[in-house]
């Protein structure tokens, strides 16, 4: 039985293969010659690849950055020691028939 895609993965692949057909068609219908069409091309593909690099780095730097902010906030939080455990009864909130009691 074949797996379905990912909508969000089908939605992306189908919108760069009709980014690539609407670039031959527009290469076939305006008659530029091959060497310009290549030259585009590349470049193009050139411009996609530098963006998604700079995408994944980014992505890396702000994980990184949230690793690192979590990593100091728990060396900041120290475990309590069994002297500083607060009272697990005095933390409790009152019932109502407490609070109605003078």
């Amino acid at each position: 039985m074949a797996r379905k895609m990912n909508k969000k993965t089908r939605n992306t692949l189908s919108g760069i293969l009709v980014g690539v057909a609407s670039v031959f068609a527009v290469i076939n219908f305006a008659d530029i010659p091959a060497e310009e069409a290549n030259s585009f091309v590349l470049t193009t593909l050139l411009f996609f690849v530098i963006i998604v690099v700079l995408a994944l780095l980014a992505v890396t730097v702000f994980k990184l950055l949230a690793w690192v902010k979590r990593r100091v906030i728990k060396e900041d939080d120290a475990p309590w020691t069994a002297s500083e455990e607060p009272d697990p009864e005095s933390s409790q909130v009152e019932s109502r028939e407490d609070r109605s009691q003078p």
